[in-house]
């Protein structure tokens, strides 16, 4: 319960990898402590859920694998907070 409360208060991601060797990002995110959390195989794409500090990380990762990573969904109270930032 109270991970899960962090990990909104923090802001989490549901990001869809895709690519031509997925074993290969999954094991370089092992590899630098990047936690990857609800990975699930649905056909030719992983979807996982993953931190917002750990998504800009990823980068040289996806660079060196040549993986696709499509971000679709938000979640968390930073984009809450974003969406209504102008209200009163």
């Amino acid at each position: 319960m109270f991970l899960s409360f962090v990990k909104y208060f923090r802001g989490f991601l549901l990001v869809r990898l895709q690519g031509y060797s997925p074993e290969r990002f999954l094991n370089l995110c092992k590899a630098h402590h990047i936690e990857i959390w609800d990975l699930q195989n649905s056909g030719g794409y992983y979807e996982m859920n993953v931190s917002i500090r750990d998504f800009r990380r990823l980068k040289p990762l996806r660079r060196k694998t040549r993986a696709h990573l499509l971000v679709t969904e938000r979640h968390g109270l930073p984009f809450f907070l974003h969406h209504y930032r102008n209200r009163k």
